[in-house]
């Protein structure tokens, strides 16, 4: 059984819950993978800890009804986000809080006090990799564990994993595309010049295969949550 904390439950957290929820079958019957949330806490709809694991609708409905957790009967309530990450019995640390993109906090302490603690980290967070990944994969292998990121790009379509493990043997000489939703004018012959409205597109230009591109929702809860669950599928098979 998995066990996972949320750090942050707003739109990225709550919507990655609601998925796990919904296809808690389906990712047992298919993957083998059986997962509980114990702990959520968020800097402003408050904190709540139960090791046996916690009741999702009931969470869910609180959110949508008080914008709050605080009601939820029982567990345990009051912990912060460090003492979420450090005395709970996660295995994996789900880091979705609100970033500062000039000094990477709080997710950059979130993401180093999980790492230490063992924990893997699967984080939707652009700052601390921006300005730290190579320290934060560092303190990873350093403690056995992983650091996840696959919707700080492209949300959950799986940009990431295409180039790391998809494309593994290639070469990758570079890669270009569109990764927001306001800078996709392409000439008019390019690849790229299909993508329109929300999505993003990124190519790759490998020695094996020439350039590979891959097309979807840069964008959205529910898409960010499917890479949050694509990240958590990878931890669980490496496990």
């Amino acid at each position: 059984m998995m066990k996972v904390a949320m750090i942050g439950f707003g739109t990225v957290g709550s919507n990655f819950v609601k998925v796990l929820h919904v296809k808690r079958k389906m990712l047992k019957d298919r993957y083998g993978l059986e997962c509980e949330i114990v702990a959520v806490s968020d800097i402003n709809r408050g904190s709540v800890y139960d090791p046996k694991g916690l009741d999702i609708p009931e969470l869910l409905r609180l959110v949508k009804e008080a914008n709050k957790i605080d009601g939820y009967k029982g567990g345990k309530k009051g912990m912060d986000s460090l003492m979420t990450i450090r005395e709970t019995n996660a295995d994996v640390i789900v880091e979705v809080a609100w970033t500062n993109l000039e000094t990477g906090e709080p997710g950059f302490t979130h993401i180093k006090e999980a790492l230490r603690a063992k924990k893997h980290v699967i984080t939707s967070n652009k700052g601390p990799l921006a300005l730290a990944y190579p320290e934060l994969k560092k303190l990873a292998d350093e403690n056995g564990v992983q650091i996840r990121f696959e919707c700080t790009v492209m949300s959950g379509t799986p940009t990431i994993l295409l180039g790391m493990e998809g494309l593994a043997g290639h070469k990758i000489n570079g890669f270009r595309g569109i990764l927001n939703g306001t800078n996709n004018y392409m000439r008019a012959r390019d690849p790229l010049a299909s993508v329109s409205g929300t999505m993003n597109a990124l190519t790759f230009e490998t020695d094996g295969l020439g350039p590979v591109t891959i097309i979807g929702k840069g964008a959205g809860g529910i898409e960010t949550g499917h890479g949050i669950l694509t990240d958590l599928l990878a931890i669980h098979r490496s496990m």
